[in-house]
């Protein structure tokens, strides 16, 4: 028996539990730009929602990962499934990302992605948080960046930066697209 595709899953079980979410990391950029590969699946949800997230796809075959105050993982019991990833919004910053957010199709279903600025914010955000992550992060962003013919030069981009990054990760962008363009 074929197994049932996890978007489906998702999308049919979160809606008759009314739990919002928004499809971020590896799907979601590659809405904004060349695909690349991803071995996970990652998503914005309210923490509140996380005990009945964890019930729901249990059953699905999918166990516990680790686990902090701003992420969960659920593993996939299964070799062909991706492991899932949810990062911790508070309702109110979910619903706003979630608004400015556009539908997409994945996996023949219809998912929220978030805006390119909010995209870029969430990886700035993890790059500030976990340098670790610059290589990959600052990556995504560049490509986004340029498929997307964004002008980092803006003030509106600036303060995004400012916002959720910091100033090093602001000019290594900019140094970035200045030789990119040169």
């Amino acid at each position: 028996m074929e197994r049932e595709n996890i978007f489906k899953i998702i999308t049919r079980e979160f809606k008759k539990r009314k739990i919002r979410c928004v499809l971020i990391g590896g799907f979601a950029i590659n809405q904004y730009r060349p695909a690349r590969h991803t071995a996970d699946i990652d998503f914005l949800v309210d923490e509140k929602d996380f005990s009945s997230i964890d019930s729901i796809l249990k059953p699905y075959g999918f166990k516990n990962g680790p686990r902090t105050s701003i992420f969960a993982r659920l593993e996939a019991l299964q070799q062909q499934e991706m492991d899932l990833d949810f990062l911790f919004v508070d309702a109110e910053i979910l619903k706003r990302i979630f608004d400015e957010g556009q539908f997409v199709r994945i996996g023949g279903e219809r998912f929220v992605i978030p805006s390119i600025e909010h995209l870029i914010a969430l990886k700035l955000h993890a790059v500030k948080n976990n340098p670790a992550r610059q290589l990959k992060d600052l990556f995504d962003i560049l490509e986004m960046i340029e498929a997307n013919r964004l002008n980092v030069r803006t003030e509106k981009f600036k303060k995004l930066c400012l916002n959720y990054g910091s100033r090093e990760l602001y000019e290594k962008i900019l140094q970035h697209c200045t030789k990119a363009r040169s």
